[in-house]
């Protein structure tokens, strides 16, 4: 017989077909990993869009008691005096104000037995935070705001709302808002 007339076989021999596995499986590895950590970043895009948004909030409760304190005393002089009071407790250390009641003295910060205690809880019904200590409700949440008052001059307040959350295997992660209040009842320049 000739071996020239032997009819060549087609087809893949072993060796192609591992390589052309692997060129697979390395392109599925790839978008595998690609896709996780683009939903890890939209992940943490959006609890720091919530951590800012709760931020802010912090930001506006303290300026609500404020003007409150302020529209109260309509002869405008003890107005400051009671705001400062009211938030003494976030003048001597870090401390939280639930949004809903503007309750400060119980959620001191160091009251908490551990942070958890302290994690702010989110209703669903309306959809907002609070730690709602008398109603008992709300599903915990990942975040834990801090606010800090600190008097700059007789009437300047500079507020620091801290807003951390652990964001899987990153850690610990916090965006932090500043806001200068001023008593806007004053008659000093």
């Amino acid at each position: 017989m000739n071996i020239l007339h032997l009819k060549k076989q087609k087809g893949f021999t072993l060796v192609e077909t591992l390589v052309a596995l692997s060129i697979f499986s390395s392109a599925i590895v790839g978008m595998i990993v690609i896709t996780s950590q683009g939903i890890n970043d939209t992940v943490y895009a959006k609890n720091k869009l919530i951590a800012t948004a709760l931020s802010q909030e912090g930001i506006e409760v303290v300026r609500n008691i404020r003007d409150s304190s302020l529209l109260a005393d309509p002869t405008g002089l003890n107005g400051w005096t009671d705001f400062l009071a009211t938030v003494s407790n976030c003048t001597t250390g870090a401390c939280s104000i639930d949004p809903l009641y503007e309750d400060i003295a119980s959620l001191n910060i160091g009251e908490c037995a551990s942070p958890e205690d302290c994690h702010l809880k989110r209703d669903t019904s309306p959809s907002s935070y609070g730690y709602y200590e008398t109603q008992g409700a709300g599903n915990e949440s990942p975040y834990m705001r801090t606010i800090e008052i600190n008097e700059l001059d007789a009437n300047t307040v500079e507020v620091v709302c801290t807003v951390s959350w652990l964001q899987g295997s990153g850690g610990l992660k916090e965006v932090v808002s500043r806001e200068h209040l001023m008593n806007w009842f004053s008659n000093t320049p």
